[in-house]
């Protein structure tokens, strides 16, 4: 199946989040941790007036040790939840640029981030990333490269905008498993961040190839979904690298 269609499926489900049509994406999301990790990809209802969260690491911008001044990227930065965290600490001297590619979800995030000088909200996605070469001095992400059905060419892009000594910190979903073709085929289960997660050693692998240096990684924590009648079992994963 061709990137762009699976780009259209993960797009349609987000749109359905953006709308609270579609809370947990049957996929047994939001199971809380007390190290902070969240296992889902949407977590808590708009309807009750907050920002909807979505990722599966809640302390992402305090594991980023960003800095006053910084030009920070969200990768996949959905209703602005971490945005508004990162303008805050790179104040007004730096810029917290936000990327996605589903329409709702950047109406939603705009709306959330409206009154915030320093926080930009592109239209793009993780393999054609609407910045320059050089520009960007931490990127984020929580829970979308596993979105990203070419790896390589997502962890290409995000080297290629990050400044020379510039960091990647991001949340992802991986597998100790093989899936079947027609699980990660399957709508539901890709969008529900399994269906494109790989293991962590392919994830470093993609890493290095694109160019990344000093790679880490550090278990969060294990957990279930239950889509479409099945359980499957996860690791929640923090990665990190330098330029």
């Amino acid at each position: 199946m061709s990137d762009k269609i699976m780009f259209d499926k993960v797009k349609e489900n987000y749109s359905k989040i953006a709308n609270l049509e579609m809370i947990n994406v049957n996929s047994g999301c939001c199971e809380s941790t007390d190290d902070g990790t969240i296992g889902g990809s949407c977590c808590e209802s708009a309807s009750t007036g907050e920002v909807l969260s979505l990722g599966c690491y809640s302390k992402l911008i305090e594991t980023a040790n960003l800095n006053e001044g910084d030009t920070v990227l969200d990768l996949g930065s959905g209703p602005g939840h971490d945005l508004i965290q990162a303008s805050e600490i790179v104040g007004s001297k730096g810029r917290a640029i936000g990327v996605d590619m589903t329409d709702k979800m950047l109406q939603l995030g705009r709306k959330n981030t409206a009154h915030l000088a320093n926080v930009e909200i592109l239209e793009g996605n993780l393999q054609d990333i609407p910045l320059p070469d050089n520009s960007v001095d931490v990127i984020i992400s929580n829970c979308v490269f596993n979105l990203a059905p070419n790896k390589l060419k997502a962890f290409t892009e995000a080297y290629r905008v990050l400044k020379p000594g510039g960091r990647i910190v991001e949340s992802d979903i991986a597998l100790d498993y093989e899936l079947s073709e027609e699980e990660k085929n399957q709508s539901q289960v890709y969008s529900g961040c399994i269906g494109g997660a790989i293991s962590i050693d392919e994830y470093v692998k993609f890493m290095r190839l694109a160019g990344f240096d000093d790679i880490k990684t550090e278990a969060l924590h294990k957990g279930t979904y239950h889509i479409r009648g099945k359980v499957y079992e996860y690791n929640s994963v923090l990665f990190q690298g330098t330029k």
